[in-house]
């Protein structure tokens, strides 16, 4: 049982470590301060994530105070209501020479073999050591920008790109490199910070060929707003609506799309250091480069996975259609959840249809009725009837080898929606499916 406590604390500990990076994020005043401070919870943090035995916690013992009062202090610097006397250097100071103690801690549990060495190419290059500056911390590009900086690389925000439920998307052109400026929206504000918060932190560790890259961001008065990389051919939504796309037209096209996809979900839940959940894959959040290589984006509802952990007790709001049923009924978020909603998106990619379907004729009702995806396309399916849902824009009958490919793929789709999670595929053989598919189609 005490290893069983001492896990929980690791994972409550955590936890506050990632509420401290997003209040950092969002904070109003004392910005160096506050982030020099939020680089060293985010290396207790992964040091944490790393412990090969939880009861080595016992020598630092107190560090949940020093992470309160961490949060405390970043916290104070959000508000207006600023109180000169609390923002002495000595109080910043005082933290981060208690933060420095248990990094010191680590780091001599690191010499006895109880924590392993971070691996500085898994995306944390300041992980290991407290004393690193926040531009090696930085993706390469990435920087903070001003409000007035933002209005004139979008022209006023006059160009949209998009729009989801975060707040919409503008083109823009930073230093002759074209990007995507996400403004999120002004209200609830503290959903709008939340978002704002945890993009940054996650895109800030986070590279991977098929993930968004985060060029930079700003947080000027009420303004919240994230830069990115721009992906010339948009959402595969927006493709998979278009008549005239080429990736409409293309099954070989659709699949390798769903393989890259696939493999950033991977990363997510194997690779990456922490490891996530993205808590909202939708065929919206998978944006296709000029190559159609495409990228994971959309991370404002992800959850680091805790360490040990098989689900966790966290609120996400996921996009109508992509609700994992079991996430629904018990509030437990865990890695099956992403696939249930990847599961999703591949229907979508087979069907060409949209999560809620439009337009079925009903022949008890003898009407025009929407229906739901997942049902309408799995009933054909799991019957051994996939020509009755395919998409036809590809080509009105597909060849042999892809008939093969398709049902694969089709079959696989269907196992990532069972109802139980734990009967799900993980994402890896998702991705080994797609992978054979993808060779059956060439």
């Amino acid at each position: 049982m005490a290893g069983i406590a001492c896990a929980a604390s690791v994972t409550q500990l955590v936890g506050l470590a990632l509420k401290i990076m997003k209040a950092a994020a969002n904070a109003h005043h004392n910005k160096d301060k506050c982030d020099d401070l939020a680089l060293r919870v985010y290396a207790i943090a992964d040091h944490l994530l790393r412990l090969k035995d939880p009861e080595v916690m016992g020598p630092v013992v107190g560090l949940r105070d020093a992470l309160e009062q961490a949060h405390k202090l970043i916290t104070q610097s959000r508000t207006r209501r600023f109180v000169k006397a609390i923002f002495q250097p000595d109080s910043f100071d005082d933290v981060n020479k208690r933060i420095d103690s248990f990094l010191l801690v680590f780091l001599i549990g690191i010499n006895r073999g109880n924590v392993p060495v971070p691996n500085s190419t898994a995306g944390h290059p300041h992980s290991s050591l407290p004393a690193v500056s926040r531009a090696e911390s930085e993706p390469e590009g990435a920087g903070k920008f001003t409000l007035a900086r933002i209005k004139e690389a979008t022209n006023n925000f006059a160009d949209v790109l998009g729009e989801g439920d975060s707040g919409k998307v503008y083109k823009g052109e930073l230093d002759g490199r074209a990007v995507a400026v996400k403004r999120l929206k002004n209200g609830p504000r503290r959903r709008a910070d939340d978002v704002f918060g945890t993009e940054l932190v996650i895109l800030r560790q986070l590279s991977h060929k098929h993930i968004v890259r985060l060029v930079g961001s700003c947080a000027d008065e009420e303004e919240r707003v994230l830069v990115y990389e721009n992906m010339d051919n948009g959402t595969l939504r927006e493709h998979l609506q278009n008549n005239a796309s080429e990736l409409a037209a293309s099954w070989k096209r659709r699949v390798q799309v769903l393989l890259g996809a696939a493999c950033a979900i991977e990363h997510l839940h194997c690779h990456a250091r922490p490891q996530l959940m993205h808590s909202n894959v939708t065929s919206s959040n998978i944006l296709l480069d000029r190559r159609w290589q495409p990228r994971v984006s959309g991370f404002g509802a992800s959850v680091w996975r805790a360490p040990g952990a098989p689900s966790q007790a966290v609120e996400v709001v996921h996009t109508n259609g992509y609700q994992d049923p079991e996430y629904r009924r018990t509030g437990l978020l865990k890695p099956a959840t992403d696939v249930y909603s990847f599961g999703v998106v591949m229907l979508e990619v087979l069907t060409g249809r949209e999560p809620v379907v439009g337009n079925i004729w009903e022949d008890n009702k003898r009407m025009m009725i929407d229906k739901m995806l997942v049902p309408w396309a799995l009933t054909s399916i799991k019957a051994r009837k996939l020509g009755e849902v395919l998409d036809r824009r590809p080509a009105s009958e597909p060849t042999t080898s892809q008939k093969h490919a398709l049902m694969l793929v089709a079959d696989t789709a269907s196992s990532c929606l069972r109802q139980d999670g734990d009967s799900r595929p993980a994402i890896s053989e998702v991705v080994a499916s797609l992978e054979k598919a993808l060779h059956l189609i060439c």
